[in-house]
């Protein structure tokens, strides 16, 4: 009930300070709807994959998705999308908004937490590592605003929950603290506020240097007491003409209050229906490289080649570091696109760990593994 209040507070105060006064007008506003979507086919060849543990290769299904946008007038927004995987349901998006001259906008539902590089932190379809700890296109449920004016954008954001308010549905699109067996944490009560200043902005050339700081409580079922967390990051992206470099450094600490029995170093985090113990406290570091090219290769306009690089050092003597090389590509032919990675990696999620040996955590096999992806993606 305290959070919800604090919510309610939040929107109203916000709404009093920044919006305007309607003003009478004599026509009507005009709503606009547009409604897409996304076909996704994957296909995949794991090198370390025995027969027990099923097909090195395969071409499959990935997800269909529905997308729809829309205003009403000049001021009111609204956008949601659902995703329909192979193998489960989830929420991308849902929120409504306000819109205030050419600068600022906000943003109630779910949404995009702003934080660090944005909107991603990477350039492949895989996404770097901040993804599978939760600091890259993460979405929660709460109120954002949005200032992007002259050099500087300014974003600030209160989310009372993660985005399903319910931390033992794993049906969920962002990695977050989920509830399952002896782990019992789940988020609550979150801020953030992120700064970003831009050299050069809206030319060929352009820095941007930003800060973002979030912190937000954890509850734990188990036990009388809240627990905290907190990520930090700067982050820096350049624009000049074909090229395309970024670097974040990212810190985050999870300080749970846990039962007896159950390890503080870890938590327990999930999305698309898998699970895995991630080190409670660590420093990630994220270096991409990307270059365009305009290329007339028959249906081909489009071709662009990138180099991410991550690696999350954790605070754990004991526990062994991850890392992931990804090298890939992506191919533009009107609607239609390609992406082609490369991973190389090693005690990640999802390159020959599991949850009861977690790379994100102690470290998996902390051998290299390797995995080559394509993804076929059709967009109307």
């Amino acid at each position: 009930m305290k959070r919800l209040v604090l919510l309610a507070g939040l929107i109203s105060c916000l709404l009093a300070t920044v919006l305007p006064s309607a003003a009478a007008t004599d026509d009507p506003a005009e709503t606009t709807f547009t409604f897409g979507g996304a076909l996704w086919i994957n296909y995949a060849y794991q090198e370390w994959k025995s027969p027990d543990q099923g097909k090195k290769t395969g071409l499959n299904f990935d997800n269909l998705r529905l997308s729809f946008d829309g205003t009403h007038g000049e001021t009111l927004l609204f956008s949601g999308q659902y995703r329909m995987y192979g193998y489960t349901r989830a929420i991308h998006h849902a929120w409504f908004g306000y819109r205030w001259g050419e600068a600022n906008r906000i943003e109630l539902g779910v949404t995009q937490v702003p934080f660090g590089l944005l909107p991603f932190a990477s350039h492949s379809f895989w996404f770097g590592l901040g993804y599978y700890v939760g600091v890259e296109d993460d979405y929660d449920s709460g109120i954002k605003w949005t200032h992007e004016g002259g050099a500087w954008d300014l974003n600030l954001a209160y989310f009372a929950n993660e985005e399903l308010n319910d931390a033992t549905n794993l049906n969920r699109y962002s990695v977050d603290l989920v509830r399952s067996g002896e782990d019992q944490n789940e988020e609550f009560s979150q801020g953030n506020l992120r700064v970003a200043y831009t050299i050069g902005k809206g030319t060929e050339n352009s820095s941007q240097f930003g800060l973002s700081g979030q912190y937000g409580g954890i509850d734990n079922r188990e036990v009388d007491k809240y627990g905290d967390r907190w990520h930090g990051a700067f982050h820096y992206l350049g624009r000049y003409g074909a090229w395309n470099p970024e670097i974040q450094v990212t810190r985050y600490e999870y300080n749970p209050e846990n039962p007896e029995g159950v390890d503080d170093r870890l938590i327990l985090m999930g999305n698309l229906t898998s699970t895995r113990h991630v080190a409670a406290k660590g420093t990630l570091i994220n270096a991409n490289l990307r270059k365009f090219w305009d290329v007339d290769w028959g249906p081909v306009k489009g071709f662009n080649a990138y180099y991410n690089y991550s690696h999350l050092l954790k605070d754990e003597a004991d526990f062994r570091d991850s890392q992931l090389h990804n090298p890939g590509c992506v191919f533009q032919a009107g609607p239609h696109w390609v992406w082609v990675d490369f991973l190389i990696g090693k005690n990640a999620w999802y390159l020959n760990d599991s949850p009861e040996a977690s790379g994100m955590g102690p470290g998996g096999t902390d051998k290299w593994e390797f995995r080559f992806n394509l993804n076929f993606e059709w967009y109307f």
